[in-house]
């Protein structure tokens, strides 16, 4: 790693087999709250708020629900808007959830899932065609 810009520091990573640019960056303090430790998941993403303020749900459930909805299934009864905001998004979240879990969980070395993220692109992109 070097020193770069504001007080991070950089790295060059392969992803793919492509070297990607990585910023080290100093954590806010909700990230670094004990229930956040090691946490690579998006802190603000808006899908698990939607899902935590909407429905209750903790951790599991939200990841169940959103790949629930991202295999087709329709989001529970709750304001039209959210409900399409969770049906549209899922496919893409599943796919990072997925990935989340398994640097969280199994090896910290998965490879990001590039083509299943193009997949999921390609399937919204026609969905709205």
């Amino acid at each position: 790693m070097t020193a770069c810009g504001s007080g991070g520091r950089s790295a060059l990573l392969k992803v793919d087999g492509k070297p990607v640019f990585v910023k080290r960056v100093p954590l806010t303090a909700m990230e670094r709250l004990p229930e956040h430790a090691r946490s690579t998941g998006d802190l603000f993403g808006i899908l698990n708020r939607l899902i935590t303020k909407l429905y209750g749900y903790e951790r599991k459930e939200r990841e169940a629900l959103i790949r629930a909805c991202a295999a087709g299934e329709d989001p529970p009864d709750g304001p039209r808007k959210a409900r399409a905001i969770l049906s549209r998004h899922a496919p893409l979240a599943a796919v990072m959830t997925d990935f989340y879990v398994k640097v969280q969980d199994e090896n910290r070395e998965t490879p990001y899932p590039s083509e299943a993220l193009r997949r999921a692109l390609r399937a919204d992109r026609s969905r709205r065609s």
